[in-house]
């Protein structure tokens, strides 16, 4: 049976008196959170004030005793380095000293350059003397087999005139054709000379050619002709030898003289070049051994005074300018103690005076925050005891969803009892008709079961229950069943539907504003309706553009790909490009190689005492920079920029070796 409505009516009034009740501990809860939030924030910022001054006032303890440390180790350094108190005055004449060092080392390695270039020219003249010799021996060489052949020509030509010159042997030879001639001539006649007779030609009595004397034949004039003929013509050659010989004779001996008055020349400036370099080199030892000993006492009042080894003379020891400042900074630290003692003091006078009102205020908002905590923490369980955890706007709901429920199922009693009322009424009617109408139908209806009854037996069943139920299956009437069911659950399930819309209808009509116009709500709706088909065009619109712009996005990445191979194309080029390919990069990497294979040849072949000082390297930087790992300075690596004198005459020594040792490789 469904409560009545002034049941229900109380227990709302109840429930609402609760639901104010518990609004209002809720309300004094939240206002009660936020208090304990302020309280939290306030004693937060209280904290912090006083964390700030605790650590300021720690932060000054801590710096006040570090201050105190440092006097006193300031105080001890001072002592232990009292000595140190004249360092600054004797930098600046360290300072000059050095300089002037500096300075000759400078001018000493100028002399060193100039005496290296003037010993290479007098190689270079003594490998001039040197040719020059040898073109005076070569011309002496030539002058002496000159001579030799022109004796042996000479002596040919001795032979072929046989003591006699070359005109007599000219007029014997003329002598000879004209005897010849004459003998050829005058043959016929000799058979008319007699001994005793008087020649035709010279009035001779006594002739060589006459009749019982050996005569010569033509022949044998025209043979010794010819013969002084060969033997001028040998002696014509002759002649021309030797003039030729004396003609090349005299070129040799120009030669000579040109060689000889060279080599004289020459050997007469080796000589004073030599006299002049022995002296430039006496005067540069004696300089380097005066330089050395001035360097050497520098280094040691430095080692005295500091301790260190001075080796390196482009500045004096880093260790003096630390001294001096350690010192000025002790004696600083030691002059600046007061000031701390004072900062201090003050410091701390400020700390007490806020670190008490710092503490009570703490303490005063950590109370204040337990009070706020206790009373919310009340408050909850006051709640919680009248109202448990429950939210009171969904209790509320839930209350006034009940009592619709309520109103509504009885509404719907009431309903059935007047139905039922007048069911009861209408069926007493119906009942006293009924009868009338069954008496008149009895008869009729015992004609049709009759008849039934007939048609039952005739089709073999034995009354109308045992053809209901061999009618029917038993796998049918589970069917039916089922779907009975069903369909009685589906019934409840709207009902309840029903039901809960109905109530939510009551409940939206309830919160309903006053004034609500239907029409103008369906107008509204209507609008919306409208608005909804052009939202939706619009969206087909975005969608088509969507697709358009999904293909333009894929086209995109595609040629995104395409660019990045290219990227990756370019950028290998690039990097070639960056390391080779501008100005003269490809060249410094070539001159880098060149340079690092001399520094290999400098330091295979260095002096011993420049391998004990340094080793040439390369700037891992700049390729062509020259670095020298300096070994006197615990093998520091420094820049051939800041090297002294003396220092840059070693490495440019080193360098020219292993250039010179490099250049007779590749040959």
């Amino acid at each position: 049976m469904e409560p009545h409505p002034e049941i229900l009516n109380l227990k709302k009034e109840k429930s609402e008196a609760l639901f104010r009740e518990v609004r209002g501990l809720d309300v004094q809860i939240k206002e009660i959170d936020g208090q304990v939030k302020k309280a939290e924030g306030e004693l937060k910022t209280a904290k912090e004030v006083k964390k700030t001054a605790d650590d300021t006032f720690a932060a000054a303890t801590e710096t006040w005793k570090t201050q105190q440390e440092t006097a006193r180790e300031s105080t001890e350094y001072l002592n232990e380095h009292s000595a140190d108190s004249l360092l600054a005055g004797k930098k600046e004449a360290w300072e000059l000293r050095r300089a002037d060092l500096v300075n000759t080392e400078n001018a000493l390695a100028q002399e060193h350059t100039g005496v290296s270039n003037d010993t290479a020219s007098l190689k270079k003249k003594k490998s001039r003397l040197e040719k020059h010799s040898k073109e005076l021996s070569e011309a002496e060489g030539k002058l002496r087999d000159l001579q030799g052949i022109i004796d042996k020509e000479q002596a040919t030509l001795i032979q072929l005139l046989g003591g006699k010159t070359r005109q007599d042997i000219q007029n014997a030879w003329a002598a000879a054709g004209k005897l010849d001639e004459f003998f050829r001539g005058e043959v016929q006649r000799k058979e008319f000379l007699r001994p005793g007779t008087e020649c035709p030609l010279c009035g001779s009595k006594e002739h060589p050619y006459c009749e019982g004397t050996d005569v010569p034949t033509d022949s044998d004039y025209a043979k010794t002709a010819s013969e002084l003929s060969q033997r001028l013509k040998s002696i014509d050659d002759c002649n021309d030898r030797l003039t030729e010989l004396e003609k090349t004779k005299g070129g040799e001996e120009t030669k000579k003289a040109t060689a000889s008055t060279n080599y004289n020349n020459l050997a007469e400036q080796v000589k004073m070049d030599e006299a002049s370099l022995n002296e430039r080199t006496a005067k540069l030892e004696a300089s380097q051994n005066e330089l050395e000993n001035k360097t050497a006492a520098l280094a040691e009042e430095l080692r005295q005074a500091l301790q260190v080894a001075w080796t390196d003379h482009t500045a004096l020891p880093t260790v003096l300018q630390e001294r001096i400042t350690n010192y000025n900074n002790a004696k600083a630290a030691v002059e600046a103690l007061e000031n701390a003692r004072k900062e201090f003091e003050n410091a701390q006078s400020a700390y007490n005076a806020v670190a008490e009102q710092n503490a009570s205020n703490v303490m005063a908002k950590e109370k204040e925050l337990n009070g706020l905590k206790n009373r919310q923490t009340a408050l909850m369980a006051s709640r919680k005891e009248k109202f448990g955890t429950d939210d009171v706007d969904k209790r509320e709901q839930k209350l006034s969803k009940e009592l619709e429920e309520g109103r509504s199922a009885y509404a719907k009693a009431e309903t059935n009892v007047t139905r039922t009322e007048a069911d009861l009424a209408n069926n007493k009617n119906r009942r006293g008709e009924l009868g009338k109408q069954k008496a008149l139908a009895e008869p009729e209806l015992a004609q049709l079961k009759a008849v039934l009854d007939e048609a039952i037996a005739a089709n073999g069943f034995t009354g109308v229950e045992d053809y209901s139920q061999k009618r029917m299956q038993p796998q049918e009437q589970q069917k039916l069943d089922a779907e009975l069911k069903l369909l009685e659950e589906n019934v409840t399930i709207k009902q309840t539907t029903c039901t809960e819309r109905a109530n939510a209808l009551a409940a939206l009509l309830v919160k309903m504003p006053k004034g609500f116009d239907r029409q103008a709500n369906l107008n509204a709706i209507e609008n919306f309706k409208k608005l909804q088909v052009t939202i939706k065009k619009q969206l087909t619109d975005l969608n088509v553009k969507l697709v358009n712009d999904q293909s333009i996005r894929e086209k995109r990445a595609e040629a995104l790909k395409k660019l990045e191979a290219q990227r990756v194309i370019y950028n290998n080029w690039k990097f070639l490009n960056d390391n080779l390919g501008e100005g003269d990069r490809f060249g410094r990497i070539a001159q880098g190689y060149t340079f690092r294979a001399l520094l290999h040849f400098a330091n295979s072949n260095r002096l011993a005492s420049l391998q004990k000082h340094f080793t040439l390297i390369s700037d891992d930087d700049e390729p062509l920079e020259l670095n020298v790992i300096d070994h006197y300075r615990g093998d520091r690596i420094r820049t051939s920029r800041n090297l002294s004198g003396g220092e840059s005459f070693e490495v440019s020594l080193a360098l020219a070796l292993g250039l010179a040792n490099m250049s007779a490789m590749s040959h």
